[in-house]
């Protein structure tokens, strides 16, 4: 396992683009070697690359870094459909080092394993899309992007962190029933109807959720729910009742509570707030 470290002196990061793979099947990444570094979020499928010679796989819930300077390419075709979000980014000053050194001198840097899973709250995924957000300029002050960056992988080397100090990585299951909420969330989905899913008891689940996550696997629902409506008002301006119906809400007024309970705003006002800073930028 490759790690690199990146003192935070040296922070915020450079960001250059920043983007979103869709690929129904059979999707084979190119071969090359860049001056930029590749931070890769498997959303959904199957990654299969190459490194320096090295082969590594990484599937949904899972992230990798392509390091500038050392040769990549596809090692076989993706089997279905592969979702990953993608950030290039000038390679910071830094090093390589082994696990040792990490141990001794990583806690003042920023973490870039080759390769490690994503927390199942799903943060990295968030703010890999608002890293997109100002990279494209919507409502972004200049240099947004780095900031967004940065953030991004402090984020990422503070899970790394955590899960170290937790014993390791998180329990399979609250990964996979993450994974699966997120997939979903559209649907009437409970906390039990999960837990039955994964064989596990409905109050086992949830505390694990709440270990791992601190939040139970009701809230990781409502929260999922939520997070994808405001994208829908932010990205797409549907209708309030359209975005509470798309993420699984029945009821449209609990749906609004629950909404400005967490934003602070209420769906409409957060609508038109992400409206007028997009016109703005145009």
């Amino acid at each position: 396992m490759k790690y690199y470290l990146a003192p935070l002196c040296h922070a915020p990061f450079e960001c250059q683009s920043s983007g979103f793979l869709s690929s129904p099947d059979g999707f084979l990444h190119g071969k090359r070697q860049l001056e930029s570094s590749v931070l890769i979020l498997v959303r959904e499928g199957t990654l299969h690359m190459v490194q320096d010679g090295k082969r590594i796989s990484a599937g949904a819930g899972e992230y990798l870094f392509l390091y500038a300077g050392l040769e990549h390419e596809g090692a076989e075709p993706s089997k279905g459909r592969l979702l990953y979000d993608w950030t290039h980014f000038t390679p910071p000053v830094g090093r390589f080092c082994t696990q040792k050194e990490l141990d001794v001198n990583g806690e003042s840097c920023c973490v870039m394993p080759e390769k490690g899973w994503i927390h199942p709250s799903g943060m990295l995924y968030r703010l890999a899309q608002e890293t997109r957000s100002f990279v494209r300029g919507q409502a972004a002050p200049r240099g947004g992007g780095d900031y967004a960056l940065t953030l991004l992988l402090l984020t990422l080397t503070r899970e790394f962190w955590q899960s170290r100090e937790q014993g390791g990585a998180v329990p399979p299951v609250v990964v996979q029933a993450a994974e699966w909420v997120r997939g979903h969330y559209h649907q009437p989905v409970s906390a039990s109807s999960v837990a039955e899913r994964f064989g596990y008891h409905g109050d086992y689940l949830s505390a694990l959720f709440k270990q791992w996550m601190g939040m139970s696997l009701s809230q990781f629902i409502i929260h999922t729910r939520l997070e994808a409506a405001g994208d829908l008002l932010a990205e797409y301006g549907v209708s309030v009742r359209e975005a509470a119906l798309s993420c699984g809400f029945s009821d449209e007024k609990y749906f609004m509570r629950q909404f400005k309970k967490k934003e602070g705003v209420t769906p409409g006002e957060y609508r038109r707030l992400h409206r007028r800073q997009t016109e703005k930028i145009r």
